[in-house]
């Protein structure tokens, strides 16, 4: 029995020695990025995302039948990103805004803003009458895709889709403008009285 017991220390001090040595530690790569666009006014800063990390491990130095120490660790990290933005105002704007008073700068100058993103080059526009006729142009373009979702909408109407219906006529009203989108705004409420009518 004595024998047995000392072959089992012997084996426990060799097994402790093996098992120390077989400790690992590789190193730890971490990446973080986010790919976003921001749209901001002239100043102001958006939160664009983060990470948080936690970890925890534990060990046992020694043999199991004899441990001789145990380790405890806790790790924790955080990576965000955030956007901060200020767009200066040009001289000429800030002359606008400090004095009250439109600015002197030439547009056509070669170191004007209005010059370099081509502003200066666009003709003037004629007169009052001409940017009626050009407002009321686009009016009818926007109005011919407006009949367009209210025609999609009255087939549906017909076949007593009315859920799809009122889809189409709220994108008709998105894109109709002037008397045009009061009369489809009129025709959907009509369209909601009956289906919740019938859904009653």
């Amino acid at each position: 029995m004595r024998l047995l017991f000392c072959l089992s220390i012997g084996m426990s001090l060799v097994l402790a020695s093996v098992s120390s040595a077989q400790v690992v530690q590789l190193p730890e790569l971490r990446n973080f990025s986010v790919g976003t666009s921001v749209l901001v006014p002239d100043r102001g800063a958006t939160y664009g995302g983060g990470v948080m990390r936690r970890s925890e491990t534990s060990g046992q130095v020694g043999s199991l039948t004899f441990p001789s120490g145990r380790s405890m660790s806790t790790g924790t990290s955080a990576s965000n990103s955030w956007v901060h933005a200020y767009i200066h105002p040009t001289p000429a704007e800030m002359d606008e805004i400090l004095l009250g008073k439109p600015s002197t700068v030439d547009p056509t100058s070669s170191n004007s803003p209005l010059r370099m993103i081509g502003a200066a080059r666009e003709p003037a526009t004629g007169s009052l009458a001409a940017i009626r006729r050009q407002l009321s142009a686009e009016d009818a373009a926007a109005n011919r895709k407006a009949i367009k979702y209210a025609d999609m909408a009255e087939t549906c109407v017909k076949q007593g889709k009315l859920n799809i219906a009122k889809l189409f006529y709220r994108s008709a009203i998105d894109t109709a403008t002037g008397e045009y989108q009061q009369q489809l705004q009129t025709r959907l409420e009509q369209i909601e009285m009956r289906s919740s009518g019938a859904n009653r």
